[in-house]
């Protein structure tokens, strides 16, 4: 009984060391992951004693000295490139300044100079930021929504991923049949981040009862830089509508495309997509790609 009681006893001791080093360990990875503490620099700290002193010459070397030394944090970061970029600007170097303050603002793009520097530094880094444009990574969730409503034409929305909000206009591209040229229209801001466009075409160039719709999607920035796109007019995406055919009301007979629709749409790549089941819509509609559903359209 006791030679148990001294293993059992040596047993949790050890449990007990191995679990407190674990411990340990994951609190010394948690630490380092959560913090942005800045590493010892001598080089930066060098440069802002020249540069306190105006002797700008002197302060460049040392600031690319500083960018090799390994763990910067994002604030020695921005304070290395912001202090270049003003030393190149009193030195007249305007293209070093501009790419000291391109670096900045791709660390920071709200970044701000103290409001005490001259007006001839502010006015350049004003230049910079305003022709400064981050990119932009935009997603759909996999692939578009195509939404529809009984009696209207088929809408698609789409979401971007826009973390530095620099999307101004999003532009829907879009041509049928056999139209060479690609009509374009902008898109509606939903919030969040989602747009919002019309598929518009005429049921009457439906030929043998079938249109197929194609469209890409352009992201833009204020001055209409182009930041990311959805398709494009060599490889669009294709929403493809068919029609059941004609119906009689009483006496007269109503155009087919008066009335019912099938609608399918078939996503970026049209050799990949899949058909599903049709099913019969009612009012307001999402159709994820790769779906067949039913819809009456009225004039």
């Amino acid at each position: 009984m006791e030679s148990k009681q001294i293993d059992h006893s040596k047993l949790m001791k050890n449990i007990l060391k191995i679990t407190t080093g674990v411990l340990l360990i994951l609190m010394e990875f948690s630490a380092m992951a959560q913090s942005d503490s800045p590493v010892h620099n001598p080089y930066l700290e060098e440069a802002k004693i020249l540069y306190g002193h105006l002797q700008f010459a002197d302060v460049v070397p040392k600031l690319e000295k500083a960018l090799t030394v390994p763990g910067n944090s994002n604030k020695q970061l921005c304070d290395i490139y912001s202090m270049m970029g003003v030393v190149h600007v009193v030195l007249k170097n305007n293209g070093a300044a501009k790419r000291a303050f391109t670096e900045l603002l791709k660390l920071n793009p709200k970044f701000k100079l103290d409001p005490g520097a001259s007006p001839k530094i502010l006015n350049f880094f004003e230049l910079v930021k305003n022709s400064f444009t981050p990119q932009a990574k935009v997603t759909f969730s996999g692939r578009p929504k195509v939404l529809t409503e009984s009696g209207k034409p088929p809408q698609v929305e789409v979401e971007v991923d826009d973390p530095t909000q620099v999307v101004a206009l999003m532009v829907l591209y879009v041509k049928t049949g056999d139209e060479r040229v690609y009509s374009k229209r902008p898109m509606a801001a939903l919030g969040n981040n989602r747009y919002r466009g019309t598929l518009s075409f005429d049921p009457k160039m439906v030929s043998s009862k079938i249109l197929q719709v194609a469209y890409f999607i352009q992201a833009k920035a204020v001055d209409g830089k182009l930041l990311n796109t959805l398709g494009s007019p060599e490889n669009p995406n294709i929403f493809t509508v068919m029609a059941s055919g004609t119906a009689t009301v009483g006496t007269v007979e109503t155009p087919w495309f008066r009335e019912w629709w099938f609608w399918t749409a078939i996503g970026v790549v049209v050799a990949g997509s899949a058909l599903g089941i049709a099913l019969g819509l009612e009012g307001k509609t999402e159709m994820p790609v790769g779906t067949l559903g039913t819809l009456e359209l009225e004039n």
